[in-house]
């Protein structure tokens, strides 16, 4: 039962992401593996958040280090790193939004490892823990990765520069650490500023789904 709390809202984001691909779909097998790209990005961000604990650069500010580094800065590089890995010399990427279908499996793929990692601890898993996650993690981690998927697709697909892969690691990373520094504040109102911050999240990710979508060179051969 644990388990399936874990993946379904992981799933669910998924089914989101596939279907708004709607002019040329990807090979599930490839998707598969850009999801199992990400589940073993769990081993590598795990070792990481070891080092950087031990090595204590962050006990001056420990909720932004928290926030910004162990977390997001972490995290989002690996997704990237693994992106790029699974994108070099991919046939399949022949639209801008498969940028952001492959960003979301890849990093949806990391949720899911994580999730099962948190909802089975046995200090701090539990029902609980998998409904927060499923409300606060799986959401962020698609939306982040939404972001990184969108500029990333600027660099590889629309050649536009080193920049775009630079913004496609630091917007996420921003987005990233901004969330969690809202979820670690200790104040009772923090739902205040976390709902219109993932709302704003939302649109801005619809929108971005959106535009590259439009831009598909299958658009209208679809239409004919």
């Amino acid at each position: 039962m644990l388990i399936q709390l874990a993946l379904a809202p992981v799933l669910l984001f998924l089914i989101f992401i596939f279907i708004k691909d709607k002019y040329e779909k990807e090979p599930i097998i490839l998707l598969f593996v850009g999801a199992i790209f990400g589940a073993y990005l769990a081993a590598p961000v795990l070792a990481n958040d070891v080092l950087l604990m031990r090595m204590k650069i962050g006990e001056k500010y420990p909720v932004l280090f928290s926030a910004f580094i162990t977390s997001a800065a972490n995290e989002e590089g690996f997704k990237l790193l693994f992106l790029a890995l699974l994108m070099h010399r991919n046939r399949e990427f022949n639209e801008p939004v498969d940028g952001i279908v492959y960003s979301v499996f890849v990093s949806l793929g990391f949720a899911a490892a994580e999730n099962v990692i948190y909802v089975l601890s046995p200090t701090i898993g539990g029902v609980g823990t998998a409904l927060q996650r499923a409300i606060f993690s799986v959401p962020g981690h698609g939306l982040f990765a939404i972001a990184m998927g969108y500029y990333f697709a600027c660099w590889h697909y629309y050649k536009k520069g080193i920049k775009y892969l630079f913004l496609a690691f630091f917007v996420p990373w921003m987005l990233h650490g901004v969330y969690n520094l809202i979820l670690l504040v200790d104040v009772s109102w923090y739902l205040v500023m976390f709902l219109p911050y993932q709302m704003l999240l939302w649109i801005g990710g619809i929108y971005k789904i959106n535009t590259m979508v439009k831009a598909s060179p299958f658009m209208f051969l679809k239409k004919q």
